[in-house]
């Protein structure tokens, strides 16, 4: 019967070290994400834009698309800029209206895609990156915004 606890409890910490280490995997990876998107701040900054919405940092295994909804104000300009990890070879963005209407896309063999839009009205749109190219799955990505 100890032999048997003894065998579970084992098992237990197996799966915590396994889990710890894929975390450590999965914040490198958000930590270089979180550089690059520094970057980029510092670049939109320094060319007079500021961020307009909080960074977006998530994965995405080849082949897959996701997005979100977000509101833009009309007559400003904004820039939607992606970036994704090491192992990311070609990621794609794309603007849709409220109601799925594509507005623009930037689908270049890139890991940097930028749109520029300046919306005619305000209101809701949805931004989706698309991990293209993804050489060890998955790929972390992330988006910044800024007018």
């Amino acid at each position: 019967m100890r032999y048997l606890l003894v065998l579970l409890a084992l098992t237990f910490v197996g799966s915590l070290t396994a889990s710890a280490q894929n975390q450590r995997v999965d914040n490198r990876y958000q930590r270089d994400i979180d550089r690059k998107l520094a970057v980029m701040d510092y670049l939109m900054s320094d060319r007079g834009f500021s961020r307009s919405h909080d960074h977006t940092i998530d994965f995405l295994y080849e082949g897959q698309r996701d997005g979100y909804t977000l509101n833009l104000d009309a007559g400003r300009t904004y820039h939607f800029m992606a970036t994704c990890d090491e192992d990311c070879n070609d990621i794609d963005l794309r603007l849709y209206t409220y109601n799925g209407r594509l507005i623009q896309s930037n689908t270049r063999s890139d890991s940097l895609p930028i749109i520029t839009f300046r919306p005619s009205y305000s209101g809701t749109y949805r931004i989706e990156a698309d991990m293209y190219s993804c050489s060890t799955e998955p790929c972390y990505y992330g988006i910044g915004i800024y007018r």
